[in-house]
Parts: structure tokens; C-alpha cells; sequence
């Protein structure tokens, strides 16, 4: 069945996967996803300019952590470092196209538009009375006078706070409590990518209005990169019958969306940029983890690791006792004292 989506005509066979960055159980459900559809081409979030390096990635002898460095090549220097877990979603789909010859590119924007677009403020995770303060609509109804920062930290602050509702309401402790219950050990077939996208959609609708009220530099960034992947899954549908795109579940339903268009060659030419450098380099799972800064990392990338590896081997229901002798005997071997 033909219709047409994105402005271009296309098969209708386009499967969307939504994910969580450094999730194992996303990538567990990928798969399967994958070796149902048998798609053609493979369609991944992360910068199309590291394209020639994509197989590298996946390369024989590429142990993750791994990660694609772009930098500018005048100064001042600017970055953008796009890692690998070997339970990264991004990185499993690659090496499944890869083994089973298909197509795979990545779709969103270019590390030289990236280094243009990146926001100069950072919300600080340690907010201060005052931060709190600025964050209370009853203390501070009209943000028209706010600085930028503030209003910033205005909107991390109910942002947080919408999480802790999900966390108090599912009866857990915390959120890593709430997802990894929910969502990492849950592996009944189907169950991981319709409800992490429901969820992250219905989270941006609770919080887009705020979004483009106290941040709307990253409203619009997150807005053009939505534009810019439809452009790029149209192109791949006017070659592509079978496609499937991995994407974060955030940006899932703002691609799919009617209000989004795909950037046309006109605007994608106005797009701001800066000459870029890219090289493959090794990594860490402490570069992976929240601990060094990384904003979309999570708390102990080699617990997920350890879960990743469980759940292939079917005894994910193993995975605290792995983990605790684990730590157990790396404690020892590192001149600690441990019980059993």
C-alpha cells in the first residue's frame, strides 16, 4: 500500500523504533524487531558526517566503549563525541545491518551544525535554595524578567519534578528504581517499544509549553533535528521499501508528527556550520556514566553491561548475583576486604 508521508511517495513500511540511550533492554527488543522485519536499510540518530566512519564502528578488532570525536579545525576548539556501549541500541543496529547486508546511515544533523546549535547555557544539577525558588510558580509567576539561566534551571527544576510524580505514583524509590522494574527487565516480546515511546510522548506534551516559554533555544534545536532526520528517512523511503529507524523515544512522535516537515534543500543550506574534523577513538564506561558529566549516560555502565550479557544468555533473573560477585571479587583482587 502506497500513501504519501514526508511529501514523497513511499511503501508503508517504515517501522519507528523508539529508545532509551544506553538501555540493554532496548537493544534486546531491537533485535528481535530487526530479524522480524529483515529491513533493507537502517536508519540511526547520530550525525550524518560520520557516515564513512559508521562500519568502522562495527569494525573486527573495535572493542566498545567506542565513539565517533568530531572537532572544529580552528580555533577555538569545539567537540562533539558520539559513544558506544556494546548494549548502545545504536550500536546493536548498526552491527545487525552490517552483518546482514544492509543498508545504514546515520540521519541527524551534521557535527558541524551541532557545535553551531549547542546551547551555551548548562543546568547545574546542584540547584540552590535560590534556584528552588525561581522554580516555585507560586514564588515567581512572570518569567519575562528572568535571566536565561535562570529560567534554565526553572525548567530542570519541573522537569524533575514531573519524574518524581512517575516514581511516587508506580510506588518505587527512584526513577533508576521505577525504569529498570518497568522497562530493562520486562522482555516480553513487544512490550519495550510501545511503552517507552507513550511515555516520552506524553511527557513532551506535559512539558512543551514550559519548554518554549523558559528554553526555547532548545525547543528549536530539538525542532530542526526533528526536521532535519525526516528529511533524511524521506530520502532513504525514495530508495528503500523495508526501513527501520532507531531513534531516541523523545523524538519518536515529533518525527512522525504532521506539525513536523522535512527540511527542504533550501533551509538545509541556511543551516549554520563549522568545519569539522572526525576520527574514531576508544572510550570508557566511565566516560559512559553520569559521574563524568555526560548528560545522557546512566549511573553504572558496567551494571548494564553485565545486565546486557544476562539477558542474552536467558538469566536476566541472575543479574544481582552476578553483579554483587562481581564487585565482590573486584573489591578483593584490588587489595579490599569483602565478605561472601
Amino acid at each position: 500500500m502506497e500513501r504519501t508521508v514526508y511529501g514523497m511517495q513511499r511503501i508503508e513500511r517504515i517501522n519507528f523504533f523508539g529508545v532509551r540511550h544506553f538501555s540493554p533492554a532496548a537493544s534486546y527488543h531491537l533485535e528481535k524487531l530487526l530479524d522480524e522485519v529483515k529491513p533493507q536499510c537502517v536508519l540511526v540518530e547520530g550525525p550524518d558526517d560520520a557516515n564513512r566512519l559508521i562500519r568502522e564502528v562495527v569494525r573486527s578488532g573495535v572493542k566498545p566503549p567506542v565513539a565517533i570525536l568530531s572537532y572544529t579545525a580552528e580555533i577555538p576548539v569545539s567537540t562533539v563525541i558520539y559513544p558506544f556501549a556494546e548494549y548502545s541500541p545504536e550500536y546493536r543496529a548498526i552491527l545487525w545491518a552490517v552483518k546482514n547486508g544492509a543498508e545504514v546511515r546515520f540521519i541527524d544533523l551534521p557535527t558541524g551544525v551541532w557545535v553551531r546549535l549547542e546551547p551555551h547555557l548548562h543546568v547545574k544539577q546542584d540547584e540552590d535554595e535560590a534556584t528552588e525558588k525561581a522554580g516555585n510558580d507560586e514564588e515567581c509567576d512572570d518569567d519575562s524578567n528572568l535571566s536565561d539561566e535562570i529560567k534554565n534551571r526553572k525548567f530542570n527544576i519541573k522537569y524533575r519534578h514531573l519524574y518524581k510524580k512517575i516514581v511516587k505514583n508506580a510506588g518505587e524509590s527512584d526513577y533508576d528504581d521505577y525504569w529498570e522494574r518497568m522497562f530493562e527487565h520486562n522482555l516480553n516480546p513487544g512490550s519495550y517499544g510501545k511503552t517507552v515511546v507513550t511515555q516520552s510522548n506524553a511527557i513532551r506534551q506535559l512539558t512543551e509549553d514550559d519548554e518554549m516559554e523558559l528554553i526555547p533555544n532548545e525547543y528549536l534545536r530539538n525542532f530542526i533535528r526533528e526536521s532535519y532526520m525526516k528529511r533524511r528517512i524521506a530520502d532513504a523511503a525514495a530508495e528503500y521499501g523495508k526501513i527501520v529507524v532507531v531513534t531516541g523515544a523523545f523524538h519518536t512522535e515529533g518525527i512522525k508528527s504532521d506539525v513536523c516537515k522535512p527540511m527542504t534543500d533550501e533551509e538545509i543550506a541556511l543551516l549554520p556550520a563549522r568545519k569539522t574534523n572526525l576520527t574514531l577513538m576508544p572510550y570508557t564506561s566511565y566516560r559512559l556514566s553520569e559521574r563524568s558529566g555526560y548528560g545522557a549516560g546512566n549511573k553504572a555502565p558496567e551494571y548494564f553491561q553485565l545486565m546486557w550479557e544476562c539477558m542474552n544468555e536467558g538469566r536476566i533473573s541472575e543479574l544481582p548475583y552476578v553483579y554483587m560477585s562481581s564487585l565482590s571479587k573486584y573489591i578483593r583482587e584490588n587489595g579490599g576486604s569483602c565478605s561472601t
